[in-house]
């Protein structure tokens, strides 16, 4: 380029970034003084004044509503825990019971999963869950369902709606297959 061109760009552009500061107001500006001044007032003939004071205006109060503590949950585990208690023994027999069912294909195996889900013991309930889903299938999906709606505790409930969307989700042959057809 000619150094003419390159000259005028550049005085162009200091010209520009000069306007922009010039016209930019300062963030730290005190506020105007005649803001915070009352007007006058007339004293009348009775009173003397000798000074006005100005103050400004009190803040709020500001009331805060108490904080409640929350008590925290246990988390749902990942895998089900070893059971404790003076049934351990049985409900462990259970537990191993199911994980053995799961390992089967059959509707059967399925069956006896599914009515350990209303279990009375919330261990074998959870390794019930597990167990379901181990095993697949989307048969389980609506009964999952409605266990969730009929549970009163919201991380039972949790748990068995997490469940459903992952047994409801196709399989990879299912989606290979969904694909294939789509071409």
């Amino acid at each position: 380029m000619r150094p003419k061109i390159v000259f005028f760009i550049l005085l162009v552009g200091v010209a520009g970034l000069a306007v922009i500061f010039f016209l930019k107001p300062p963030a730290n500006r005190p506020p105007a003084v005649e803001a915070l001044v009352a007007p006058p007032a007339t004293p009348s003939s009775e009173t003397n004044i000798t000074s006005i004071e100005v103050h400004p205006p009190a803040p709020a109060p500001v009331t805060l509503a108490p904080i409640k503590p929350i008590k925290p949950r246990p988390p749902i585990p990942f895998t089900t825990p070893p059971a404790t208690g003076p049934d351990a023994a049985e409900v462990q027999a259970q537990i191993d019971r199911l994980e053995e069912l799961q390992a089967k294909d059959d509707d059967a195996s399925l069956q006896a999963i599914l009515t350990e889900l209303t279990n009375t013991n919330r261990l074998i309930r959870h390794a019930a869950i597990e167990s379901t889903i181990q095993f697949g299938g989307h048969s389980a999906v609506p009964v999952l369902k409605d266990l969730a709606e009929h549970t009163a505790d919201p991380d039972e409930k949790k748990e068995l709606l997490e469940a459903a969307e992952f047994l409801a989700l196709p399989t990879l042959s299912e989606a290979r297959a969904q694909k294939a057809n789509a071409k």
